[in-house]
This record gives C-alpha cells, structure tokens and sequence, in this order.
C-alpha cells in the first residue's frame, strides 16, 4: 500500500509539488525549532526574552511578507503562461528596487525611534534594533524570489530555499551566538539565513 501511494504521487504533478514544499516547510520548522531551542540555552533568560521581543516587532512587520509572494506569483504565473520571460525579469528587478526603497524609508523611520523603542524593552544597546532593521529589509525582499519560483512551478527549488533558510539559520546561530555575540549574534543568524538563500 505504501508503495502504491509512492507511485500516486510520483505520478502526479500536483501531488509531488504538494510532497516537496511539505517536506520542505516541515524541515525548515525543525531547524527553526533547534535554532530556538538552542539559543534559548545559551542567551538565558533576560537575553532571550529581548530576542523573543525583538523577534515579535519584526513579525508584526513583515505582515505584507505572504501578500507580496502572493502577488509575484500570480503576475509570473500570468506572464510564463504567455511566453513573456523580459516581463519576468522585470518585475523582478522593479520589485527588488521598489520595495528596497521602501523599506529602507521605513526603517530609517523605525530607527529613529529606536532610542524610544529600547528604553522601552530595557535594551542597554541600539545595536540589536539597528540589525532588525536590516533584518526587515532582506525579509521583505526574500518573498519575490520565491513568488518568483512558485509562479514558474519550479517547486524544488524552492523547497530547497525554505531548507536552505532553516539550516542556515541554525547553522550561523551556532557559531554566532556560540562565540559570545548574544542577542545580535541570534538575529545575525537570521540575516544571514535569508541574505543567502535570497542569493541564491
């Protein structure tokens, strides 16, 4: 029975797809939970709950995240279906330009805020809020590759940018938080986990 499923899905095309972006998010969930668990251990309590703080502002942030690989994806599933790859590349270039302008716009406005936003969390440094602002411009830009990737179906791919961001980011959470860099060693690490894939 379990190879007759094997075979099902190998079959089909939906169904394969549907296999490897599973796989895909469940790994980079599992790395993402070592990454914490690790970095819970070693940042202790204070440091880690200015990280878990941290992390928060930066989820309200990349809210349009979903929204803007939404949106690539229908416009390049609508331009491969017509043979229009310039379009493709294009929007691609337009959109990194675009939406890198804007973000850097809103992150100087956010870090002009940042004295005001520190005191607040008790952070004794405004190094971990100026990396969060770097943080955001990538974490808006990843979305357009990977719309980009799903629009062309080109799933594996893009299965193995979720992996390669989830390994990444446990990887260089290791290594940074392990050398002593604490809280701006934890986001480093998700810098680094999107800025390569997105590279990539």
């Amino acid at each position: 029975m379990f190879k007759k499923y094997i075979t099902r899905i190998r079959n089909n095309e939906f169904l394969r797809n549907t296999f490897v972006l599973f796989i895909a998010t469940m790994l980079m969930n599992f790395f993402g939970y070592l990454f914490h668990f690790y970095v819970g251990r070693k940042l202790g309590p204070v440091d880690y709950g200015i990280y878990g703080a941290l992390s928060s502002i930066l989820y309200l942030l990349t809210v349009p995240y979903t929204a803007i690989q939404i949106t690539i994806t229908k416009f390049v599933s609508n331009f491969k279906m017509s043979n229009e790859y310039a379009k493709i590349k294009y929007l691609i270039i337009a959109s990194i330009i675009k939406l890198g302008i804007y973000g850097i716009i809103f992150v100087a406005f956010f870090l002009s805020l940042s004295k005001i936003i520190a005191n607040f969390l008790h952070i004794g440094t405004l190094t971990p809020l100026f990396l969060l602002g770097l943080l955001f411009i990538i974490s808006i830009l990843i979305p357009i590759n990977r719309g980009v990737l799903q629009g062309l179906q080109n799933f594996k791919n893009l299965g193995y940018s979720y992996i390669m961001e989830g390994f990444l980011k446990l990887l260089f959470g290791i290594i940074l938080v392990g050398l002593g860099f604490g809280v701006n060693g934890a986001i480093g690490a998700i810098i680094l986990s999107y800025l390569i894939p997105f590279i990539w």
